[in-house]
């Protein structure tokens, strides 16, 4: 039987119970950060979220930077406490490089709360992707992507279990990106080649 990878080693499917496959347990998109014109606006948008600009960031989610990155660990790990009590087993986390990928922070979350948390590979949106996607080829990616599943992430032994949020920016009347596109067709290559789940 084929084994799902998560963040503290591989589980058999039937191990993974209830099972959220979209979640972001840390994130950091402040690639999308649009900070605004008006001085005074400015202000208020690069203060911590707070009752002030609660509204603002409610009415226009990328203008405040600290709505921007979720990084307050102990505070996700008493959320998928609840998720736990609530008989939830198992997350499929979509953080990518770009985006706030912690690897070591998944693994303190799953140890603190039992939850099993799956790793995502690959690369999200194209104003999100680090420097070396505009330079690597369809193949080279492919292989980043497999080696990330079968080997490690960076340096650690920790193995991604999916391949995604693969982001699409594109519309129906106008075609992804080209690096999105090339990093797609990179995706499928990788799925392909190690069986694991794919989202886009």
């Amino acid at each position: 039987m084929p084994k799902v990878n998560t963040v503290l080693g591989a589980i058999a499917p039937t191990e993974m119970g209830g099972t959220l496959s979209h979640v972001h347990l840390t994130l950091d998109i402040l690639c999308w950060y649009a900070e605004p014109q008006d001085p005074e606006l400015a202000k208020l948008a690069a203060k911590p979220l707070c009752l002030e600009n609660l509204g603002l960031a409610r009415r226009n989610g990328l203008m405040v930077r600290d709505n921007l990155v979720q990084n307050d660990v102990e505070l996700t790990i008493r959320e998928v406490r609840e998720f736990a009590r609530a008989g939830g087993k198992t997350f499929v986390d979509m953080e990518l490089p770009g985006i706030g990928r912690d690897v070591a922070a998944l693994q303190r979350i799953s140890r603190a709360t039992g939850v099993q948390v799956i790793a995502s590979t690959g690369f999200y949106t194209q104003s999100s992707h680090p420097p070396e996607v505009a330079k690597l080829d369809v193949g080279a990616l492919a292989d980043g992507m497999v080696r990330e599943i079968e080997v490690g992430i960076g340096t650690t032994s920790v193995k991604a279990g999916n391949i995604g949020e693969i982001g699409c920016s594109g519309m129906p009347d106008m075609a992804c990106l080209p690096d999105e596109e090339k990093v797609l067709r990179a995706a499928a290559r990788a799925q392909a080649r190690t069986g694991a789940s794919l989202t886009v």
